[in-house]
């Protein structure tokens, strides 16, 4: 048994066709549908944003007006340094043991202006 076949390929829209069905065959069946091209997006306007309060600026503990502010102790040392040199140490020890401390960074905050006029007051 003979079987002819005579297959023309041309680039007629027939054989184009017919080999697109072919190839596509061959790939798994046909390509899907490209997608539908969205509609054109519509802007719309933004509601008006209520203005954000300022935030308040953070206070710092400053201490109040009429408070004295606190003697570090380097102003304490100078004092004590002064003092030295006009009265000698013995005065010193004295006012260290009256106020029940052993060097003047021992003074607690409350009682630091008390030193520090009892010093100036010994120079």
């Amino acid at each position: 048994m003979e079987v002819n076949v005579n297959v023309k390929v041309s680039f007629e829209e027939a054989s184009l066709k017919n080999l697109g069905k072919i190839f596509s065959a061959c790939i798994g069946g046909p390509a899907s549908p490209a997608p539908a091209i969205p509609a054109g997006v519509q802007v719309r306007p933004m509601a008006p944003v209520p203005p954000t309060p300022p935030k308040p600026e953070p206070v710092e503990d400053l201490p109040p007006d009429d408070a004295p502010a606190p003697i570090d102790n380097m102003t304490l040392n100078k004092a004590v340094k002064a003092a030295q040199a006009k009265v000698g140490a013995e005065p010193i020890r004295a006012l260290f043991k009256e106020y029940g401390i052993a060097s003047s960074r021992d003074c607690p905050e409350e009682r630091r202006a008390d030193l520090l006029s009892a010093l100036q007051a010994l120079a």
